[in-house]
């Protein structure tokens, strides 16, 4: 029970690490650390921050203050630390606390849609698996070139299930591209057209599904009377077979590589693209926060002095 909860636990971690690159990896952890950085600069540099120029201030607002309180806002976490005093931190703080939320919905939304992705989906696996599935569908289109033995056998053995659903392809590869556009659903075809077409699909995001059906194979037919024949052709093809020009042809036109494994590494990690927004979201909150310090400084040179010799009460609730 430990293993498996240890096994579990690691596919879980590894599935979580996944969704960024080491690019998107390093972006986070600069743009978490220059957050921090900003929070300390405007505390320290603005004249009501929690420092040792602050008014009465026994505690300070440091570096470190800064960091554990970002790094517990993105993994939603609390600890105990000194809160901002200043305006501009403050506002960088909400602006922040904005960028984790929309940060952990997004990263939680992806997650899932990736988990659900990685986690093993049900496939037909036979003739039989079709039909359940498009018996649960409420769009099944099944496409088929015409005339073909493909067509023919589901013609002749699920008229009332199957053949209702076929939908006529002009070729195997207009049929690949119809499965690319989800067009249709599946696509009956021979199994050797299949692994070829699926060795030259570019975008990887088909694959075979299930056992074959019906009966394949090649044969050589040959008069009952040319025995020589039959012996020389029986010849060639063993002398390819032991030279291993068979194996290089199979390799040459079959072998491909594993699609579902190919598109779970490619194009599943979150990019910097999918952020972007909060990512301006939080520039604009470093912006305004500059801004927002400049005006504390204006407020506390000229402002502040000017509402003293005034003596009006009302100003009190600019006090830090």
């Amino acid at each position: 029970d430990i293993d498996k909860c240890a096994r579990r636990f690691s596919n879980d971690f590894i599935n979580a690490n996944h969704l960024f690159g080491l690019s998107e990896k390093t972006n986070n952890f600069v743009v978490f650390n220059a957050a921090s950085l900003f929070e300390t600069f405007f505390e320290w540099h603005s004249p009501y921050g929690l420092t040792p120029k602050g008014r009465k201030r026994q505690k300070v607002f440091s570096l470190a203050s800064a960091l554990t309180l970002t790094w517990s806002i993105v993994f939603s976490h609390t600890f105990k630390t000194k809160s901002p005093k200043c305006w501009s931190n403050r506002f960088l703080g909400n602006v922040w606390g904005g960028f984790g939320i929309v940060f952990i919905a997004i990263y939680t939304a992806k997650l899932a849609a990736f988990m659900v992705e990685v986690a093993e989906t049900q496939t037909a696996s036979n003739v039989q698996g079709l039909i359940d599935d498009c018996r649960k569908m409420s769009q099944c289109s099944i496409g088929v070139v015409a005339n073909t033995s493909d067509e023919e056998y589901i013609k002749k053995f699920f008229t009332s299930t199957l053949y209702t659903h076929m939908q006529h392809v002009s070729s195997y590869a207009h049929g690949i591209e119809s499965l690319r556009k989800r067009s249709i659903t599946y696509l009956l075809m021979d199994h050797s057209m299949a692994r070829y077409y699926l060795t030259r699909e570019v975008f990887k995001s088909i694959r075979i599904s299930g056992d074959n059906f019906g009966a394949f194979g090649l044969s050589l037919g040959f008069s009952k009377f040319d025995t020589d024949l039959k012996h020389n052709i029986t010849n060639i093809l063993l002398s390819y077979v032991d030279k291993g020009i068979i194996q290089r042809l199979h390799d040459d036109w079959y072998v491909y590589e594993n699609c579902e494994m190919k598109r779970l590494n490619e194009n599943r990690e979150l990019s910097i693209d999918r952020f972007i927004g909060v990512f301006i979201l939080l520039g604009a909150g470093m912006i305004i926060g500059f801004i927002t310090l400049l005006l504390e400084w204006i407020t506390f040179k000229y402002a502040i002095p000017y509402w003293r010799k005034r003596q009006w009460p009302g100003w009190m609730f600019c006090s830090q």
